[in-house]
């Protein structure tokens, strides 16, 4: 208790160090100095190398502010011993007056060490405008700093590779390594270890989860009548997508839910193959991370922490009421589901076929369905539906002891505080 109060006042009086309107104005003059160093070497250099002086000073220049204020605000050594304890010792540049860079961030209930949020592409935004100190639970510090694995479970589609790289490649916690799982194979799976940096770099796996094809075969094959099977084959192709659109429309979440969890088995199996695998290796670093995030991070993010939630038998009550915080309208845009607009992206149907009000938000109702789903059709979720995935039980053993192990060193660094 003495050593979190502790913790407490120091990280203020680093706030208090940082901020001081003496160090602020003592940044804006090394900033001004260097700006005027830049515009006097406009008119020095010739057009040929010009760009890449630009370039590199701009770089020096954030560089430069960021360890300038950190030197400030390291003055004494309760400082240096907040940033050791990691309560927002880091200094991070943020837009001032601005919200979270990402949205519906939280650690993942009974996983201290993993984290869901929605799309990552908000870091792009961060600018050098205003330098605060961070705490260790910050969506910021935790994905810029901490995560060593990030799972991308979004389709190629859905991202933004210039945003990707401006922030992963400006990360102040080391190099993020991105690795893109294409295709995984039906009878042999790729050996995690290859795909998970053990030389020190992050990694972020891209997995997608989310396949239209399979999802619409599944769609066709499962919930349609025999008689709108025989019609889809001889119909035109918008009446064709207007007949599935229709039809997921009256399934709603729960189905969506349940053409992922029965279609991407293998993707979902080889998600929680490596944050196993990971735990394993750099489990028990002090900040060791890992971070599930989708468009939204409420559906195929929902669904590979529901499966890491039921792995280390928490109760259905927790896993839906986790799940339904990402109903809160300060977390997610209310544009419907991100993974339901995949589905209906390659239709040619004219707008306001598809019910994006079905799609919205996450009722606890909804997860209440999936879990029902899954144990009548798999007689369980552990083992049934992870054995029937390939999640067999030593692997299972595998995910519970480097959790496990992980969230008790975890717990007994903090009472040695």
């Amino acid at each position: 208790m003495e050593g979190a109060l502790g913790a407490r006042s120091i990280l203020a009086a680093n706030r208090e160090r940082s901020l001081n309107p003496t160090n602020t104005f003592r940044c804006h003059l090394y900033a001004w100095q260097l700006l005027v160093c830049t515009i006097t070497l406009q008119f020095r250099v010739s057009s040929f190398h010009l760009p890449r002086i630009l370039f590199g000073l701009k770089t020096f220049a954030k560089w430069f502010l960021l360890k300038m204020v950190a030197d400030i605000g390291s003055g004494s050594g309760d400082t240096r011993r907040a940033s050791s304890l990691g309560d927002g010792g880091a200094l991070i540049s943020v837009k001032s007056g601005t919200r979270s860079s990402v949205r519906n961030f939280r650690q993942a209930t009974s996983l201290p060490r993993i984290y869901r949020c929605a799309s990552t592409d908000g870091l792009a935004d961060f600018d050098a405008c205003r330098i605060i100190p961070l705490d260790r639970e910050s969506p910021e510090y935790v994905l810029l700093h901490r995560a060593g694995l990030i799972l991308d479970l979004r389709s190629p589609a859905e991202r933004d590779e210039a945003k990707a790289t401006i922030w992963m490649r400006g990360a102040p916690g080391g190099r993020l390594v991105v690795k893109d799982i294409v295709s995984i194979p039906g009878e042999k799976y790729i050996d995690n270890r290859m795909l998970i940096s053990d030389d020190g770099k992050r990694t972020v796996l891209r997995i997608n989860v989310l396949s239209r094809t399979r999802l619409l075969e599944y769609l066709t094959i499962n919930w349609l009548t025999s008689s709108q099977q025989t019609l889809i084959d001889h119909c035109p192709s918008a009446s064709r997508e207007k007949l599935r659109m229709d039809v997921l429309n009256r399934r709603g979440l729960p189905g969506l839910y349940e053409a992922i969890i029965k279609t991407s088995g293998r993707e979902l199996c080889f998600a929680l193959k490596s944050l196993t695998e990971y735990f394993e290796g750099s489990g028990m670093k002090p900040d060791a991370a890992a971070v599930a995030h989708c468009v939204q991070g409420k559906d195929r993010t929902g669904i590979v922490i529901m499966l890491c939630q039921s792995l280390i038998g928490l109760s259905d009550e927790d896993i839906i009421l986790d799940y339904s915080l990402s109903s809160d309208a300060k977390l997610v845009k209310r544009t419907g589901s991100a993974a339901a607009d995949m589905i209906g992206r390659g239709s040619r149907v004219r707008p306001g076929q598809f019910d994006w009000n079905v799609f919205s938000g996450a009722p606890r109702e909804v997860m209440e369905a999936t879990l029902k789903m899954v144990r009548t059709d798999f007689g369980s979720i552990s083992p049934g539906y992870l054995d029937a995935i390939g999640f067999d039980s030593h692997w299972r053993r595998r995910f519970l002891n480097s959790v496990v192990r992980s969230t008790e060193h975890d717990n007994l660094a903090c009472s040695r505080l």
